[in-house]
């Protein structure tokens, strides 16, 4: 298979736009007679692969990797979005501060981004420090995301921590509680 880099270059057509949009498509290609089209006329960067076997890996000015196609089949068709947004979303959530064992705990927090919302991960464990981390997507309800931590994972014997990942449409990611600012995880005391 042949790898395909577009680095800072195709950022900067994207970021410095000709007049036209026309003067916006790139033809790249290789010594072998391997070719790709690259369209700009829309947003983002759309490639074709005239032959089988290509693999895009495209990577940023802070070394963001966008690699597609994402799993190890070819497409015939794919997009890559090339974006000056370096701003993760915004979390929003109260935390929980105590809960009863065996009993669901209900997680909610308010997520937004400008470019879109990709998903929320909720990842909960006891404070066990032996037991591993469990990882559910939030679902969207309403301007919420939620996700129930089931009765059965709430063992009496041992609080319980949870943190959230939020990500964007385009890669920019978030923890909640932010580990650069405080402990990188909130700690649900079980009534015993």
């Amino acid at each position: 298979m042949h790898i395909l880099s577009l680095i800072v270059f195709a950022a900067l057509l994207f970021l410095l736009p000709p007049a036209d949009a026309a003067a916006r498509n790139l033809l790249l290609g290789d010594p072998i007679g391997f070719s790709v089209t690259v369209d700009s006329s829309s947003d983002g960067y759309s490639a074709r692969p005239l032959t089988d076997g290509l693999i895009f890996e495209a990577v940023d000015s802070v070394g963001r990797i966008v690699r597609l196609p994402a799993a190890s089949r070819v497409q015939p068709d794919f997009s890559i979005d090339v974006t000056d947004d370096r701003s993760a979303p915004l979390v929003e959530h109260t935390p929980v501060d105590h809960h009863v064992p065996g009993q669901p705990l209900e997680i909610r927090a308010r997520v937004t981004d400008e470019s879109g919302v990709d998903r929320v991960r909720l990842h909960y464990r006891p404070t066990r420090q032996t037991m591993e981390y469990t990882t559910v997507v939030m679902q969207r309800r309403g301007s919420e995301y939620v996700a129930t931590i089931p009765g059965q994972a709430i063992d009496p014997a041992f609080d319980l921590l949870y943190y959230l990942e939020a990500l964007d449409v385009h890669g920019n990611g978030r923890f909640h509680p932010d580990p650069d600012l405080t402990q990188p995880y909130v700690v649900v005391k079980i009534r015993r």
